[in-house]
């Protein structure tokens, strides 16, 4: 309930709503590893199409692996409200920043786990959900890759 609080709070600030608001988070998933997020907040009181007052945001998260236990990680965020203010700009950056830096903290612990015991499985749970679906579409992925025997044409060049 923390983390709701203080989203909250940053939407109340950045927004200035009175009353009752409207949330929207919407994720787009591309293989091999293409995150993209529209979300927004807007008050209650108006239409579902009206998005005047709307606090948008979006971004672009593309993972792709360096090693077996490393991975580079291209964050991109934007906001389409308030674009002349700097502190309003600063304030979501920093924001970003205090948030992927605690994400970091926490998968290098895990990683330090799995380590520790690398003959223990790992157990899913109810919040895994959308991470075994995209799990089991890549294992297909990659088994439908590995059963063609890929040919890639090749074009001669002009003269």
């Amino acid at each position: 309930m923390v983390e709701l609080d203080a989203r909250l709070v940053f939407d109340q600030r950045l927004g200035s709503f009175e009353g009752k608001v409207d949330r929207w988070f919407r994720y787009d998933f591309h293989v091999p590893g293409v995150l993209l997020l529209d979300a927004g907040v807007k008050s209650a009181s108006t239409p579902d199409d009206d998005m005047a007052g709307a606090l948008q945001f979006h971004s672009c998260q593309a993972i792709t692996p360096e090693t077996a236990k490393s991975t580079h990680y291209f964050f991109m965020q934007a906001h389409n409200f308030r674009l002349h203010d700097a502190v309003v700009t600063e304030s979501i950056d920093q924001s970003q920043k205090r948030a992927f830096i605690e994400d970091k903290q926490i998968l290098e612990a895990q990683q330090r786990m799995i380590d520790s015991s690398p003959e223990s499985p790992m157990v899913a749970m109810a919040a895994d959900a959308g991470l075994m679906q995209y799990r089991r579409l890549l294992g297909e992925l990659i088994d439908q890759e590995n059963k063609t025997h890929a040919v890639i044409p090749l074009v001669p060049l002009a003269t």
